[in-house]
C-alpha cells in the first residue's frame, strides 16, 4: 500500500493555482509567527505536477519537541492542504546550513518567502 494520497479535485492541483498568490497567502499567514520561512522541493523549483505538495521550512523560537512543532502551523493547510513542513529553531537551522548533505540537496532549492 502506498503512502501517497491522490486528490482528484482540481482545487488541489498546483498547476492550476496561481503560485504568486499562494506564496502571498503563506506570507500573510506566517507574518509575525516565524523568523523565516523557506520553500524547497518541486514547488520552489517550478517542477511540480498535479499531485505535488508544498515543502516548507519554518524557523521560529520554540521549546516544543521537534515532532510537535508543526501543530502550531496546521492552519496553513487551509491555504493548501498538501503542505509538508519542517519547523526548526534558529540554532537548528543554522546547523543545517552547515551540513554538506543538506546543502547539496535541499540547500540548493531554498527560496526564502519570509
Amino acid at each position: 500500500m502506498s503512502g501517497v494520497i491522490i486528490y482528484p479535485d482540481d482545487r488541489f492541483d498546483l498547476r492550476k493555482l496561481d503560485k504568486k498568490e499562494l506564496i502571498q497567502k503563506l506570507q500573510t499567514a506566517l507574518k509575525g509567527r516565524v523568523i523565516s520561512a523557506w520553500l524547497f522541493g518541486s514547488f520552489a523549483t517550478g517542477e511540480f505536477h498535479s499531485q505535488s505538495d508544498i515543502d516548507l521550512i519554518l524557523v521560529t523560537k520554540t521549546s516544543a519537541p521537534f515532532v510537535e512543532r508543526g501543530k502550531a502551523f496546521l492552519d496553513l493547510t487551509d491555504i493548501f492542504p498538501r503542505i509538508d513542513m519542517i519547523v526548526y529553531t534558529p540554532q537548528e537551522f543554522s546547523h543545517k546550513q552547515e551540513d554538506p548533505i543538506f546543502l547539496a540537496t535541499i540547500g540548493k532549492q531554498l527560496k526564502q518567502i519570509v
